[in-house]
């Protein structure tokens, strides 16, 4: 779990940006999804790689036992990936998470 900030400004104005804690996974190695820029000119904001990913885990009780049991340690994490349309999904690139198992 980190801690970072959230609306209205997402970052923007530390002074009067929420505070808020959420999930992430620390990937060994950056990755990517399939990206359309809006523009050409924006791919390199618009379809940036991600080593780090917000996991969007829904109010599923088994989930985040699962998450909390394994924060900090090695795990297998399955979902989907998505990539970022909005500030509320913070890193460029999340994922809606299906699935968590720890790794021995």
């Amino acid at each position: 779990m980190v801690h970072g900030y959230g609306p209205p400004g997402w970052g923007e104005d530390k002074k009067h940006d929420a505070r808020i804690v959420y999930w992430v996974i620390d990937l060994p190695a950056e990755i990517n999804t399939p990206c359309e820029p809006e523009r050409p000119e924006f791919a390199a904001s618009e379809c940036q790689s991600a080593k780090r990913l917000r996991l969007i885990i829904e109010a599923d009780d088994q989930l985040l036992a699962e998450a909390k049991a394994t924060q900090g340690r090695r795990a297998v994490v399955t979902g989907v990936l998505r990539r970022q349309d909005t500030a509320g999904e913070i890193t460029p690139i999340y994922m809606d998470v299906t699935n968590i198992n720890p790794l021995p």
